[in-house]
């Protein structure tokens, strides 16, 4: 009986250490495309597309290999170079933790998430905070204007150009047990009415706290506060 039992628990152990090694050994070769680089409409274009410039080292879920990444926010598209210098991107049919390996400690999920307009959409985000209750992120933007030819003497060409945008923060676990990640509301009057009928308690602590809609340490406290309540 002792030998049945310690094949089984040999069986089992080689079993996990096999998941782990696959998981280590595999590669991203089938979760990638192509991507063009060299849009006309970018070409001169003052700012970046980026959120860094220069792509910096990455784990990417469990695979063992370090990559080279950067996110190009207008295009929503997570880029990775290769050895050989060409360009592929993550394919969003498929999930992805992305541990940034520069020291920033900063954390990317590709999510599929509910947007400002109310739209699914599957983008890319920095986890900012996480416990037991919600998980807090934010998505940086850039915007693109397109040039303009110059229609008179007075009204001289403009270049295309890049330009940061504001800051969009989602949640997810808000409402208490949502299994939706939400964008949450930039204006004051609905981002407390996201909170239901908490919202004027809500309101009131981040007015007597001083907190910032705009801060994630804030919009953590806020949150927080939120599963505090009764």
């Amino acid at each position: 009986m002792k030998n049945v039992i310690l094949f089984i628990m040999l069986l089992a152990g080689s079993s996990l250490a096999a998941q782990i090694q696959n998981v280590q050994n595999q590669t991203l070769q089938d979760l990638q495309y192509y991507v063009r680089t060299n849009n006309p409409a970018y070409a001169a274009a003052e700012g970046s597309r980026y959120l860094q410039d220069d792509f910096v080292p990455a784990k990417i879920n469990g695979i063992l290999k370090t990559q080279l990444v950067r996110f190009n926010v207008p295009d929503n598209v997570v880029e990775v170079k290769k050895i050989d210098g060409e360009i592929m991107a993550l394919s969003f049919s498929e999930g992805y933790i992305i541990r940034l390996q520069d020291g920033s400690g900063k954390i990317y999920e590709t999510q599929s998430v509910i947007n400002e307009d109310d739209k699914k959409e599957t983008t890319f985000l920095e986890l900012k905070y996480q416990d037991d209750n919600f998980k807090l992120y934010l998505k940086e933007n850039i915007n693109f204007t397109a040039a303009k030819k110059a229609r008179s003497g007075y009204e001289p060409a403009k270049p295309a150009k890049f330009t940061k945008g504001v800051n969009t923060y989602y949640v997810l676990g808000v409402p208490s047990g949502s299994k939706a990640i939400i964008a949450l509301p930039k204006k004051k009057k609905n981002f407390y009415q996201f909170f239901g009928k908490h919202a004027k308690t809500i309101e009131k602590k981040a007015k007597s706290e001083k907190l910032s809609l705009k801060n994630g340490e804030d919009i953590t406290g806020i949150l927080k506060a939120y599963f505090e309540l009764p």
